[in-house]
């Protein structure tokens, strides 16, 4: 939203972006990410295009690994179905999930990526504990579950 830094024209990645004109960089922009573009404002839609963009990005045998699809095609409903069910323990079966696929597949692309699951849904416990903490601070913490 602000004015580039100056340090930014002569950065070779971010100089397509530190364009002083707009419509320079927001072209810099939709030449790099054309899926994220071109679809609707909707969130799925978002979502899909950048999935799609990041699995371009996998090495040939990443492509090929099934482990990685099931990951991908989990998380993928989740996205899905989230807020459908309040009931259901959706961080309890993304984590027992990418623990089974992390036990079962050592030194392989999907490991990574169910380590980085894991720590995402760590630091989602994190935030909802602080949240729970700022917001019912004063009440009884078994009040606030």
């Amino acid at each position: 939203g602000g004015a580039a830094l100056p340090w930014m024209a002569d950065d070779p990645v971010l100089s397509a972006f530190a364009a002083e004109d707009a419509d320079t960089a927001r072209a810099a922009i939709e030449e790099l990410l054309p899926d994220l573009t071109t679809v609707g404002n909707e969130e799925n839609d978002a979502l899909a295009a950048w999935l799609r963009s990041w699995q371009r990005l996998w090495p040939d045998d990443a492509k090929r690994d099934p482990t990685l699809e099931g990951l991908v095609t989990l998380i993928e409903r989740h996205a899905r179905d989230s807020g459908a069910s309040e009931a259901t323990d959706w961080r309890g079966d993304l984590e027992r999930h990418a623990l089974r696929v992390l036990r079962g597949r050592r030194e392989q692309p999907v490991t990574i990526f169910c380590h980085l699951l894991l720590s995402a849904l760590e630091l989602h416990r994190l935030r909802q504990g602080l949240l729970q903490r700022a917001v019912f601070n004063d009440l009884d913490m078994e009040a606030a579950a």
